[in-house]
Parts: structure tokens; C-alpha cells; sequence
């Protein structure tokens, strides 16, 4: 099955955001190697933080945690295991109008 994820984090003066997506119990870059992918840099040349939105082919059968986390808010945490027909749209929490991670099947 096909994804696309956002995986990363960023830190300002009063925010911080930050978004890992594992399979199989690994982070996704250490299981997986992306399709396709482009790096996302926040704040001044990436100073504050970078984000890296990826295609990656996940098998059938792996499990698959998202999980987001953001200072005073509760964490996003969802898992599933990946099937021939997965419908996967999950995201992250939103800031100045973008979404800071996700997770969606192509």
C-alpha cells in the first residue's frame, strides 16, 4: 500500500509540534526507504525545525503507529495494520492554517 506521511518537529518560543509515524515497531525511516520525499524547513533556514513529507510503500500486515504530540494539547495517537484496502487519513495538529504531520493512503 501506498502512503504518504509527515514526520518531524518544530519548536518556537511558546509552541512545539512533532509528529513520528513507526512500522513495525521502528521509526519509518529506519524500516522504510521513501519513494518520493521533500524536506520541509521551518523558521529561519530550517532553525526551528524541518519536516519531511514521504511516499513510502508499506507492506501489508505491518502495524503502523501514528503519533503527534504538541505542547498543551492531548497527543494524537491512532495505530492500524495495514491491509489491502486501507483508508488512512489521519492528521496531526494544525498551526498558522498548515497541518504539521499526517498520515494518508494513496
Amino acid at each position: 500500500m501506498l502512503f504518504q506521511v509527515r514526520t518531524g518537529s518544530e519548536w518556537h518560543s511558546t509552541e512545539r509540534r512533532g509528529c513520528m509515524v513507526t512500522v513495525n515497531n521502528q521509526p519509518i525511516y529506519q524500516a522504510l526507504k521513501p519513494i518520493d520525499g521533500e524536506w520541509l524547513e521551518v523558521g529561519s533556514k530550517g532553525r526551528h525545525g524541518k519536516w519531511f513529507t514521504a511516499e513510502y510503500e508499506i507492506p501489508i500486515d505491518s502495524k503502523v503507529v501514528f503519533k503527534a504530540s504538541a505542547n498543551s494539547k492531548p497527543d494524537i495517537v491512532q495505530e492500524f495494520v495495514v491491509s489491502a484496502d486501507s483508508d488512512v487519513d489521519i492528521d496531526g495538529y494544525e498551526y498558522s492554517g498548515r497541518l504539521c504531520g499526517w498520515i494518508v493512503s494513496l
